[in-house]
C-alpha cells in the first residue's frame, strides 16, 4: 500500500455532483462495504469479486460503477466521514473515473488516505500528462500538489509554473492560490490583479481578495466603491457594513445603499469585539461611530472612552480625538492651551485630522494666530497626501483668489477642485461649472459645466442649467451682463424648470420687457410658483403690461402667500397692518402673515413680528417671544435688528439704573 497525504483546498468538481444529484443507490450498507474492503484486500481474486459486486449494485442504482464509487465517496464526504470518502474515490479511480483520481491528490480529504500503489502511480501520471499538455484543471492539480507536497517533493516554484499555465487557461481557482503566494511574497500588485482575474470570473474567494486589495489600497489605488463591489460578489458582510461606516468618516467613499445598512450592524458588532480584544484600530472606529452616531446614538462619553483606550496604544488619531474633546469641554485656560499645542504637535507628525485643524483655524485667525500661508501649506500637504476634498478645496480657491502672498494660478485651482469634485464635494463641481462654462483655468466646456452641476446634485438636466445660470449671473458679478445667463436660463426652461422660467420674467421686468414678463410669470405662475404668482401679483397691482385689477391682484397675493411666498405673506401683513389698499385693517391677520413670512425665511418680517410681541402694538404683550423673534433675524444676518437688540438692551440697562432712586 502506498500513502497518499492529501491537505489542499479544492472542492468536489460541481459538474460531477449535479450529474450525479439525482442518483439514488440501492442494495445495502453490508454490499457496499464489502466491495470497499474486496477492493482494498490487495487480492487479484477479491478485486474481481468486488468489481461484480459493484456492478450489481450499479446496475440497481443505473449508474456506471465509477460513477457510483464517485457518489458513494461524495455522500461520505458530506458527512465529514475523510477517510471512507478518500476511499471510495480511490475505488472510482481504479474503475477508470478521472475526476477521483484528481481529487485523490487535490481535495478537502485531509490527513493521510490509504491508496493502493497502482492507483498512486497512475493518478501522479494521469495528471501530469495531462498538466503537460496544458489542461488547465489537471495543471491546477498539479500545482497543489508541488505546494502541498502531495505525492512529489514541495517546491513552491514548480507550483507557481503550473497555477500560471492554468490561468494561462482561465483557471480563477489557480489565480487565487497564486495571488496568494505572490501576496505573502511581497508582490502585491500582481497579486491584486490576479484576485480581480478570478473576481471577475465569478469567484468568491477571488472576489474577497480583489475587496480586501481595493480597500486597503495593497497593489492597487485605494478604492471603497471598486471595494465594494468585489465584497459584493464574495459575500463578504463584514467589510460591506465596514464599508457603510466609512461612507461617513472618510471622504473617499461617499456612496451608500439600503443593503449596505443591513450589514451595518454585523460590522459594530465586529468592530466592538475587535476593540475588546485590544485593536487600537478597532477602538478607534468604535469612538468614531459614537462621536458620529453611526448605528448608535450619539454618546460623546462613550465615543472619549474609545478614543483614550486606542491613544493609550499609541493611535495618533484617536489622541488628536481626545485633545480635541478635553479642550472644547475644558474650563481650564491652562488645559485648553496644552490641548492645543498637543493638537500642534500631532500636526507636526502629519496626523491628518490635526492637520485639518491647525490649518481651518490659521485661516480663520481664532484659537492661532491668523496664517493663511501657514494654512495653505496644510491643506496642500493634506491634498496631495491623502486627497482630502475639503482640503484640496481650500487649496482650489486659493490659488484662483491669488492674495495673501498666494500666487494667482486658475488654472492649478481648477486641478485641485477636480480632486475635491471627484470625490462628490459639491461647491468645489459648483465652482468647476462656472470655471468650464466661462474658460477659466479650462478649456471652455459648456456641457461639462452642466455635468459638474449634476454631479454636485443637482436632481435634473434643467436644474443643472438653473443652477449655472445662477453661479454665472454671481460670478459675472453684475445682474446687467445677462446673454448667458439668459441663454441658461432658457435652457433651463426648456428642461421644465419653473424657477427659470420665472427668473426670466424677471430679467424680461428688468430691461423693460414686459411684454415678455407677462408671458414668463404666467406661465410660472399656472404651474404653481409662489413667487411667479406674486410678481404678477405686482403687475396686475400696479397696471404694468397689463391692465390694473384689483380683484386678480388680491387672488394672485393670497395664492402666493398660501403657497409659501415670504415676500407675499410679508407684503400682505403691511396691508393688513396699516389696512391699506382695500383690506380692513387688522393686527391679527398682520401677525398671522408676518409669521407665515418668517416661517419661509424672511428675516424683516421675523424682526417685525419680534417687535410686534415685544411692544405690544395693540397685541397681547409676550417680551420674551419678541426677543426670541428679534434674535433669529439678527442671528441671520438683519442690521436693523441688531439695531433694534441694542436698544432694547439700552433700554434696561437705563431701568436697572433708575431702580434704586425709584425705590
Amino acid at each position: 500500500m502506498f500513502v497518499f497525504s492529501v491537505n489542499s483546498l479544492l472542492t468536489v468538481p460541481r459538474s460531477k455532483v449535479a450529474q450525479l444529484s439525482g442518483a439514488r443507490l440501492f442494495g445495502t450498507k453490508a454490499k457496499l462495504d464489502k466491495a470497499q474492503k474486496l477492493f482494498y484486500g490487495g487480492v487479484k481474486e477479491h478485486q474481481s469479486e468486488a468489481k461484480g459486486v459493484m456492478a450489481e449494485l450499479a446496475s440497481e442504482a443505473k449508474l456506471s460503477p465509477q460513477d457510483l464509487a464517485f457518489f458513494q465517496g461524495f455522500e461520505q464526504h458530506k458527512r465529514g466521514n475523510l477517510t471512507d470518502s478518500g476511499k471510495w474515490y480511490g475505488v472510482a479511480a481504479l474503475e477508470g473515473d478521472v475526476n477521483s483520481l484528481l481529487l485523490l491528490g487535490s481535495s478537502n480529504v485531509s490527513g493521510s488516505t490509504p491508496v493502493p500503489q497502482n492507483t498512486a502511480e497512475a493518478l501522479l501520471e494521469y495528471t501530469q500528462n495531462m498538466a503537460e499538455e496544458g489542461d488547465p484543471t489537471a495543471s491546477y492539480f498539479f500545482g497543489n500538489m508541488f505546494f502541498q507536497g502531495v505525492g512529489v517533493q514541495k517546491n513552491i516554484e514548480e507550483a507557481k509554473k503550473w497555477y500560471r499555465v492554468a490561468v494561462e487557461h482561465e483557471h480563477p481557482e489557480a489565480a487565487v492560490k497564486l495571488a496568494n503566494i505572490l501576496r505573502d511574497e511581497g508582490n502585491e500588485t500582481e497579486a491584486a490583479e490576479l484576485y480581480v482575474f478570478a473576481a471577475d470570473r465569478g469567484d468568491r474567494e477571488g472576489a474577497k481578495g480583489a475587496g480586501f486589495a481595493y480597500f486597503f489600497g495593497r497593489g492597487v489605488a485605494q478604492d471603497y466603491q471598486v471595494a465594494e463591489k468585489y465584497f459584493r460578489i464574495g459575500k463578504e458582510k463584514y467589510f460591506l457594513g465596514w464599508l457603510e461606516m466609512q461612507r461617513f468618516s472618510d471622504p473617499k467613499y461617499r456612496v451608500t445603499s439600503e443593503e449596505n445598512k443591513a450589514y451595518l450592524n454585523d460590522a459594530c458588532i465586529l468592530m466592538e469585539n475587535l476593540a475588546i480584544d485590544g485593536s487600537a484600530e478597532a477602538q478607534k472606529k468604535i469612538g468614531d461611530l459614537y462621536y458620529d452616531g453611526i448605528n448608535l446614538e450619539v454618546d460623546q462619553e462613550e465615543a472619549f472612552k474609545w478614543y483614550q483606550k486606542a491613544a493609550e496604544q499609541g493611535n495618533l488619531s484617536a489622541r488628536f480625538f481626545v485633545a480635541e474633546m478635553t479642550m472644547c469641554n475644558s474650563d481650564d485656560k491652562a488645559e485648553k492651551d496644552a490641548c492645543l499645542e498637543q493638537i500642534k504637535d500631532l500636526a507636526s507628525q502629519g496626523v491628518p485630522e490635526a492637520k485639518q485643524f491647525v490649518a481651518f483655524f490659521s485661516l480663520q485667525g481664532t484659537l492661532v494666530p491668523k496664517n493663511i500661508l501657514e494654512a495653505f501649506r496644510l491643506y496642500k500637504e493634506l491634498a496631495d497626501d491623502t486627497g482630502l476634498p475639503e482640503a484640496a478645496y481650500e487649496v482650489g480657491m486659493m490659488y484662483c483668489r491669488g492674495r495673501d502672498g498666494i500666487v494667482y494660478d486658475v488654472e492649478e485651482g481648477a486641478r485641485y477642485l477636480e480632486i475635491a469634485a471627484s470625490q462628490n464635494h459639491a461647491e468645489s463641481s459648483r465652482r468647476l461649472a462656472s470655471m468650464y462654462y466661462a474658460g477659466l483655468g479650462v478649456a471652455k466646456d459648456e456641457q461639462k459645466a452642466v455635468d459638474y452641476l449634476m454631479k454636485s446634485g443637482a436632481a435634473s438636466l434643467g436644474d443643472a442649467y438653473y443652477t449655472l445660470a445662477m453661479v454665472v449671473r454671481d460670478f459675472k458679478g453684475s445682474r446687467k451682463d445677462t446673454k448667458g445667463v439668459r441663454h441658461l436660463l432658457t435652457r433651463s426652461a426648456e428642461e421644465g424648470n419653473v424657477l427659470a422660467t420665472h427668473t426670466l420674467g424677471v430679467l424680461a421686468e428688468e430691461i423693460g420687457d414686459l411684454e415678455s414678463a407677462v408671458k414668463y410669470f404666467t406661465d410660472a405662475a399656472e404651474k404653481g410658483l409662489p413667487g411667479a404668482m406674486y410678481s404678477l401679483f405686482l403687475l396686475y397691482n400696479a397696471g404694468k403690461g397689463v391692465p390694473k385689477d384689483a380683484e386678480k391682484a388680491k387672488e394672485l397675493i393670497e395664492q402666493a402667500a398660501e403657497g409659501g411666498d415670504g415676500q407675499a405673506s410679508f407684503h400682505l401683513a403691511s396691508l393688513y397692518f396699516d389696512g391699506s389698499e382695500g383690506y380692513k385693517q387688522s393686527t391679527l391677520k398682520a401677525e398671522q402673515y408676518l409669521r407665515m413670512s418668517t416661517e419661509a425665511g424672511n428675516l424683516e418680517a421675523a424682526r417685525q413680528l419680534g417687535e410686534l410681541y415685544y411692544y405690544g402694538y395693540n397685541f397681547p404683550l409676550d417680551k420674551e417671544l419678541g426677543l426670541s423673534y428679534i434674535e433669529k433675524a439678527a442671528k441671520g444676518g438683519s442690521e436693523e435688528a441688531l439695531k433694534t437688540l441694542e436698544e432694547i438692551q439700552k433700554r434696561e440697562a437705563g431701568i436697572e439704573e433708575t431702580k434704586p432712586e425709584s425705590e
